[in-house]
């Protein structure tokens, strides 16, 4: 400040000067007491917000936990009420318990309790201790009992002592029968012991106490432990939730019941789970940081009073010296800076009034001026000079402003300035402003302090916090910390597993870690620098990627990531931090680098850049060479998009077109992104360019990105803006003309066509100037086939043309589907040495004239053509001379020797003869229209051939009118339709092939899916009724009952084999079989059952011919047919089978159209009632009979219909009522002979099973207990099971100890297939049988690959299983 003069200072008095120094000590010592206050409150809500952010964290691993052993509940319940789990044994169960706890660290067991409450079972072992106790009365289990909705319930803490001495919680649901029953109490046991170890892991700040509680106060969990207090309910969590509700984000401040300490804490709910989580601290350990700034606040307080002191001592010896000499007062000057310069703060006077600010010069150094700069300045240069950061500014300005105007007590504010080294460093400025009477501030003096370092060591704390938490708290990845004050190494257990180390100890001295850490050797060096470099400040945080070396030996990429806390002095207090497993992704990176590298090479040969916007990061890549087209200036390649966009310089008319293109493809409107638009580039120019891409999308169609290419298109859209103005100019020359123009410049091969000489030719363009090639493309298509090469002769001479003119008439498409006439006139243009340069000329639209002369030509030609060129006969009869004209072709049809065309209408009649049935409906038709009710005259009907068969015929004709409308003249046609007739009998006849095949396949779908079911309930039927059978002694009433329901099951089984021949079409391999000894064979079987009454008539003279085929479906074929010929004979009559080689053109049958060939004609006979006709067209429908109930399925006929139609054959059927039915079968003879089935031999005897062991696997439980008791009874030991999963487990298990296996296919949780290929991969050489109840073509197949031996149809008695197994064990 400047110097006050002698005279002035003179005059103050001590009075005023000892009351100014007053009120200087009560500002300081106000300003220091706010601080403190100030500071208290912050470290208070500092602590509640870690502990907030601790108590979020740790509730949100406890919702995960609990939710993951929710999920297990939940499973287990479902299955309990499905009957699954009550059906299993109790081995089974524990077993099935025990599988459910796999991966559940958080849970000691589960325990079934019944609706009693008494254990049912277990998933863990019981200890010498462990007696089931009575749960009935336990406050969980009453709780589920009696309130059916309560979801998830968790218990108080208990020690369960025995096997395991551990403290445990009960996690329950309630189990319900099918019908909602209750039924009992799935609980799982959480360990106390899991959630004490997290908290431990999360290595809270000392003096922090980690609490899970239930919403009822009691104690669940605790860190430090405190066996004493768990399971106690507290009713202070009550109050706290309350208190919690209500500090909206402060902390809660208790004495806690345990140890009667004041702490500080932070409630958290757990997400969806009746459960808290409380976090406390210390508060005497919470505050102590705030007590030592305190203590130093009031250190300073009392120096700068003590300084204010020291002042005033000085100005009153100076008061009184000062009327002596100036130099006593300079002298008082420099002792005050010097004083001022020793302390810690900096000091401020601002005189308003004056517009002067002074500083001391250690105010100046904390708000990064100069030192050696003046003391005193204007207000202007002060805040000039002074540079704070633009994000403070304005509240700095605010702040200030407000105390100036008397709005707050006293001016207070932190902010950040720029120093000389380009770094902004935090200070706090106080201070407080004396005013006149009328309240306008005159002066304002303070403080300011350096409080950078303290600033950044909060920020420093609180971000290593945050961060070490969010790592902690349920991540994939490892945490790590390192302490350097005590030289200790915290490292998690997925940390150790990831480094490659064992999981303990967790916690190892700061130079054994280093030393013990399996770093690869080439990254070693990289690790040590990096962590080097943090630790010196030189870089923000400690990250890295390195290879560590497990002890397997193989090398796996890890990633680093950590940041230092240090003290106010810079120096490392603590590191931590997380590790990753980014070994798969680096290897990724790899092959992504591999591929880069070389799209890199492709993009680099090519003068088009490329760019990538990724949305999910915000992100755009842009190549140097998109940059430099787009006129972006030389940068990094990677940028935020936003900042791309802001930096490209779009023309103001491409902008809005370019923006709503990238809009249309990013909403899927487009497939492409394609757009050309103009950039301006750093001359002032404006460059056109082209943009084309493609967007990426998520499943749910989301723009994920967008990558494409740029290209340089700036030359050829000048070139086209030229060639358009020259063609503007040439269009308005031509306008006036009704031709087109053409003009073809030879040398640059580029032909300009006028638009008028394009609509002439019907093509429509905006573009008019191509290549010749490009026209000849778009015109020669156009052009008629007759006209295309002459054409193209013209234009391929064109440059070679010594004629020097053409003119040619072509035709062309007119857009309606017709061809319109055009005249092509031009002409050369040469140079000096008569070489052809350019050819011009004109189009000219000729069709009008063209069709004029066509017209005419046709009119002239009509009546000829009409004549002589129709395959139709013409006629014209003249009614009023009567007088029929039939033309040659009319004649013909009619089989008449040509002669006079013109005779009298009655000599024409005489010599056609009609159809007996059709003269009336022709007669009819021509009155009709004669007398005006039809327009026209037409009429079909039937003409006797000279060979004495009749043909089709139609006749169409229309009459001539005079004025008064009767008819004078009437003329028209006649046709053959023969053909025509036969095609639409034999389309009805295919039809009804075709509906009768698709009502065939349809049934056999339901027959097939029916049968499977039904299988599997007679399979218990059956084998049931054989156990019993052998129980029951012989003649008993008991035993004729067990073999009269045998035998109606043996029919059961009959009609099923019966019906599933619907669904095995094409089904076992076609072999070359002896058709003559399979019918022989069948016939020997129908005459033995044959009715007294009936003859049967053999003619079988087919030899040793041979169809390909299966032998069971012929012999089946001839056993329906000759079964349904004995029903309809009923007691008397002949049956007649014959088979023979027949060599026939077309076989007439019923059921299809068979081709000319060699055939075996198999023909059944009877002499019964016959079938009436509207009967023979459903004779063939599945389940159709005409037989009185109980008389046959309706089947028989419906099974023939398949099987010959499979063997390729087809069906005549000749039935007439009274006469009898003829079922002709044709089946396409197989070339070469067969020879005769060689006579049966007898079954082996099967062998005893002597105890070989037989896995059995079926879904049904029923199903697999009598398995059990029929290979029992067979001498083998079986071993059953109703789950394929069970099974194999078991057989992995012990491998050995199985002979064979006998599994069921159609099983829920894996096929018999699957499981046949799960067992040969554990043992190969194992021997397998697969049972079915619907043996399939796919399933044989299926079986083959899997190594199944044999597919046994369902269903099975004990000789079908003895024999299977008998077999399979030989092999």
């Amino acid at each position: 400040m400047e110097t006050t003069r002698p005279s002035v200072v003179a005059s103050w008095s001590w009075r005023r000067i000892a009351t100014m120094g007053g009120l200087f000590f009560a500002l300081v010592a106000a300003l220091a007491g706010y601080d403190v206050v100030r500071s208290y409150r912050e470290t208070v809500d500092q602590t509640g917000r870690d502990l907030n952010a601790e108590a979020v964290v740790i509730a949100e691993q406890a919702a995960r936990s609990l939710q993951t052993v929710d999920l297990v509940l939940r499973h287990i319940a479902k299955d309990y009420r499905s009957g699954r789990v009550a059906a299993q044994r109790a081995d089974d169960l524990h077993s099935y318990l025990a599988n459910q706890t796999v991966g559940l660290l958080q849970i000691d067991r589960i325990v079934l309790l019944d609706a009693a409450g008494n254990e049912q079972a277990t998933s863990g072992a019981a200890g010498p201790g462990d007696a089931a106790p009575d749960r009935s009365t336990d406050p969980v289990f009453e709780t589920l009992r009696d309130q059916p909705g309560a979801g998830l319930v968790v218990g108080a803490t208990r020690r369960v002592t025995g096997g395991k001495d551990q403290w445990v919680f009960p996690i329950a649901r309630r189990l319900e029968t099918a019908s909602g029953r209750f039924a009992g109490v799935i609980v799982a046991q959480g360990r106390v012991a899991y959630y004490e170890k997290f908290y431990r892991d999360v290595h809270p700040v000392d003096g922090t106490k980690i609490n899970l509680v239930h919403r009822d106060g009691t104690l669940l969990a605790r860190e430090p432990a405190a066996d004493a207090s768990l399971g106690r309910r507290f009713a202070l969590v009550e109050r706290l939730i309350a208190a919690s509700r209500a500090n909206h984000g402060e902390p809660l401040r208790l004495t806690s019941p345990l140890d009667g300490i004041p702490r500080f804490g932070a409630l958290a709910a757990v997400a969806g789970y009746p459960l808290l989580v409380g976090v406390t601290r210390d508060k005497a350990l919470a505050l102590e940081p705030w007590r030592q700034q305190a203590a130093g606040t009031v250190a300073r307080t009392l120096g700068l009073g003590l300084l204010a002191a020291a002042l005033m001592a000085m100005l009153r010896r100076q008061l009184a010296r000062l009327h002596d000499t100036r130099t006593s007062l300079e002298l008082s000057r420099e002792r005050f800076s010097l004083a001022a310069a020793g302390a810690d703060v900096g000091i401020m006077d601002w005189d308003v009034g004056a517009d002067r600010i002074f500083a001391t010069r250690r105010a100046l150094e904390i708000l990064g001026l100069p030192s050696d700069g003046p003391e005193s300045r204007s207000c202007a240069d002060w805040f000039k000079a002074v540079r704070v950061h633009p994000d403070d500014a304005s509240s700095r300005a605010r702040t200030m402003r407000a105390h100036l105007n008397g709005e707050t007590p006293a001016y207070h504010d932190e902010y950040r300035v720029l120093h000389g080294d380009g770094t902004y460093r935090w200070v706090r400025v106080r201070g407080l402003c004396t005013r006149d009477a009328a309240g306008v501030a005159q002066r304002m003096a303070g403080s300011v302090s350096d409080i950078d370092s303290q600033r950044r060591a909060e920020d420093a704390l609180r971000l290593s916090q945050e961060r070490f938490a969010l790592a902690v708290a349920g991540s994939d990845d490892g945490v790590w910390d390192f302490d350097y004050t005590h030289g200790q190494a915290f490292a998690s257990q997925r940390a150790r597993e990831i480094m490659g180390l064992a999981p303990y100890p967790e916690v190892q001295p700061l130079d054994e870690w280093h030393a013990t850490l399996p770093i690869h050797p080439d990254d070693a060096q990289v690790r040590r620098a990096a962590i080097d470099a943090h630790l010196a400040a030189r870089t923000p945080a400690f990250i890295g990627q390195w290879r560590i070396v497990h002890p397997d030996g193989i090398s796996r990429w890890i990633r680093v990531r950590g940041v230092c806390v240090r003290d106010a002095a810079g120096r490392p207090l603590r590191m931590a931090g997380s590790v990753s497993d980014i070994d798969a992704r680096k290897r990724a990176e790899e092959s992504l680098r591999q591929s880069e590298a070389r799209y890199a090479l492709a993009v680099a040969g090519s003068d088009d850049g490329v760019w990538d916007w990724d949305y999910d990061t915000g992100n755009a890549f842009e190549s140097a060479r998109a940059r430099q087209l787009q006129g972006l200036p030389p940068g990094p390649e990677v940028q935020p998009l936003a900042e791309l966009h802001a930096s490209l310089r779009v023309h103001p008319e491409d902008a809005a077109r370019r923006t709503e293109t990238i809009r249309a493809h990013l909403a899927g409107e487009t497939p492409a992104y394609e757009c050309e638009y103009r950039v301006l580039h750093d001359d002032g120019r404006y460059r056109w360019i082209r943009v084309r891409a493609l967007c990426c999308r998520d499943a749910a169609g989301k723009p994920l990105g967008m990558a494409g290419s740029v290209s340089d298109i700036d030359a050829r859209k000048h070139t086209e803006q030229a060639l358009r103005q020259s063609q503007e100019r040439f269009a308005l020359a031509v306008a006036g003309s009704n031709d087109g123009i053409l003009d073809w410049d030879i040398v640059a091969d580029r032909m300009y066509v006028s638009e008028r000489a394009l609509r002439i030719v019907g093509i429509e363009l905006k573009a008019t100037l191509r290549t010749r090639a490009e026209w000849a493309a778009l015109l020669f298509p156009r052009l008629h086939p007759d006209d295309a090469s002459r054409l193209g002769a013209v234009v391929g001479g064109l440059q070679n043309d010594d004629r020097g003119s053409h003119n040619g008439e072509y035709r062309v498409l007119d857009g309606k589907g017709g061809y319109r006439w055009v005249r092509f006139r031009g002409m050369h243009v040469r140079d000096g040495d008569g070489k052809p340069i350019r050819w011009a000329g004109s189009v000219s639209d000729i069709d009008a004239v063209k069709k004029v002369e066509e017209a005419l030509r046709r009119s002239e030609e009509r009546y000829e053509l009409a004549v002589a060129g129709s395959n139709e006969g013409l006629w014209d009869w003249d009614l009023r001379s009567d007088q029929l004209f039939l033309s040659p072709r009319n004649q013909e049809l009619l089989w008449l020797e040509p002669g006079e065309p013109q005779r009298p209408r009655r000599e024409w009649i005489a010599l056609t003869n009609y159809h007996p049935d059709d003269i009336g409906k022709v007669r009819a038709a021509i009155s009709a229209h004669l007398r005006g009710e039809t327009r026209r005259f037409k009429a079909e009907y039937r003409l006797r051939h000279h060979s004495g068969e009749w043909r089709w015929y139609r006749q169409r004709g229309i009459a001539v009118r005079d004025a008064n409308g009767r008819p004078t003249r009437m003329a028209g046609s006649m046709e053959d339709i023969e053909d025509r007739k036969s095609a639409e009998a034999d389309r009805e006849r295919l039809e009804a092939q075709l509906r009768q095949a698709q009502k065939l396949e349809a049934m056999g779908t339901l027959a097939g899916g029916i049968a499977h079911d039904f299988n599997n309930i007679l399979a218990a039927i059956l084998g049931y009724g054989e156990l019993a059978q052998k129980d029951a002694a012989e003649n008993s009433a008991l035993r004729r009952h067990i073999d009269a329901a045998i035998s109606a099951g043996m029919r059961a089984k009959s009609l099923v084999e019966r019906i599933l021949a619907f669904s095995r079409s094409g089904m076992g391999e076609r072999i070359a079989i002896h058709a003559q000894s399979v019918v022989a064979e069948a016939l020997d079987g129908v005459a033995a059952s044959l009715p007294r009454g009936i003859r049967l008539e053999r003619r079988l003279d087919a030899g040793d011919a041979a169809v390909l085929g299966d032998p069971t479906q012929v012999h089946q074929v001839v056993m329906n047919l000759c079964a349904n010929a004995i029903q309809a004979m009923q007691s008397s009559g002949t049956l007649t089978v014959s088979l023979e080689r027949i060599e026939q053109d077309a076989p007439m049958c019923a059921t299809c159209r068979l081709p000319g060939g060699r055939y075996l004609r198999l023909a059944v006979r009877d002499t019964g009632a016959g079938i009436a006709a509207p009967i023979l067209e459903r004779i063939f429908d599945p389940f159709f009979t005409t037989k009185e109930v109980g008389v046959g399925t309706g089947l028989g006929l419906s099974i023939v219909h398949g099987i010959v139609t499979d063997l390729g054959g087809g069906i005549e059927v000749d039935s007439r009522t009274g006469a009898g039915s003829t079922f002709t079968i044709y089946l396409p003879l197989h070339h070469g002979n067969a020879l005769p089935a060689a006579p049966g031999t007898p079954p082996e005897a099967v062998a005893d099973g002597q105890g070989k062991t037989i896995l059995l696997v079926d879904d049904e439980e029923t199903l697999v207990r009598l398995g059990e008791e029929m290979i029992a009874g067979l001498g083998y030991e079986p071993v059953g099971f109703t789950s394929s999963s069970s099974a194999l487990e078991a057989f992995g298990a012990d491998p050995g100890r199985f002979d064979a296996v006998l599994s069921d296919e159609a099983m829920p949780e894996m096929t018999g297939s699957e499981l046949a290929l799960a067992i040969h991969r554990i043992r190969p050489e194992i021997p397998i049988v697969l049972m079915s109840g619907y043996v399939t073509p796919a399933l044989s197949a299926r079986s083959r690959d899997a190594g199944v031996i044999e597919v046994l149809s369902k269903p099975l008695v004990s000789n079908d299983i003895s024999r299977s197994l008998a077999s399979v064990l030989q092999c």
